[in-house]
């Protein structure tokens, strides 16, 4: 009667404190007390089991991706390399010949300098929006650069706002048409159609935020020169297709370019 009242195991166990009947509430749940419970011993203990030599060692579950730098790469001796003429044909033939080109948003205008401009405002934006910054700022200033040298700061940044990035964009144009003015007494690059490639890349880089993807921009779009712009998915696009190691930065793969 008294173990039907106290059925549940933490209730016995409450009933054989109280009343000492332990032997008859084990008989009935079969259950070794704890202190008589065997506890397995492992057959080869630890010496020292603080010792980090003696830890096992887990896996760990994600491995590292290794890239593998080729730092002999060569484009005229890769054999990975193919040709960028079969290139062009597998695109075209995949998707077709665009009927219009990116000229006029990547350094496609008139001038140089105006090319020079456009491809800035291009830099960390798309295509829409690069476009809506040069079309504010021919409105606001009629094309004169000059104008631009010379412009309120906040109201540069106000023009160009529509494209992203406008305080950054607005130092790098009027810092560059400064430095031009202070070397040149004009604002003219005209003079760099004369020049080499190389000394046109020279030239350009000395001015701050001119980088190697918008010289690159200018000397192909611009100039017409054989060279070659390396933005971000152009760079992912040439490490999957072998042309440049996967390994490569932006500015290597231009030189490499």
């Amino acid at each position: 009667r008294q173990n039907a009242e106290y059925g549940g195991p933490m209730k016995r166990k409450l009933y054989a404190h109280r009343t000492g009947f332990t032997d008859v509430i084990l008989q009935k749940n079969n259950t070794p007390p704890k202190s008589k419970r065997k506890i397995k011993k492992d057959p080869n203990p630890d010496p020292n089991p603080n010792s980090l030599l003696h830890k096992k060692k887990t896996p760990s579950k994600t491995k590292k991706r290794k890239i593998k730098k080729d730092l002999t790469f060569n484009p005229n001796t890769n054999p990975n390399l193919f040709s960028f003429e079969n290139l062009a044909k597998a695109l075209a033939k995949l998707y077709g010949t665009p009927k219009q080109g990116v000229e006029s948003i990547c350094g496609g205008r008139s001038t140089v300098l105006a090319s020079l401009v456009s491809t800035v405002l291009s830099q960390n934006t798309n295509n829409r929006n690069s476009s809506r910054a040069w079309a504010s700022l021919m409105t606001k200033y009629n094309g004169d650069f000059e104008k631009v040298r010379v412009a309120p700061f906040d109201e540069l940044v106000s023009v160009l706002r529509c494209g992203g990035l406008a305080s950054r964009k607005s130092k790098i144009i009027q810092d560059f048409l400064n430095a031009l003015y202070q070397k040149r007494g004009d604002l003219s690059l005209e003079y760099l159609v004369e020049l080499d490639t190389d000394t046109v890349k020279e030239e350009l880089s000395k001015y701050v935020g001119i980088g190697p993807k918008t010289i690159s921009c200018v000397l192909m779009f611009n100039m017409k020169r054989p060279d070659f712009p390396v933005d971000t998915h152009v760079h992912r696009l040439c490490g999957r297709l072998g042309i440049v190691p996967v390994s490569y930065t932006h500015l290597r793969a231009h030189e490499t370019g």
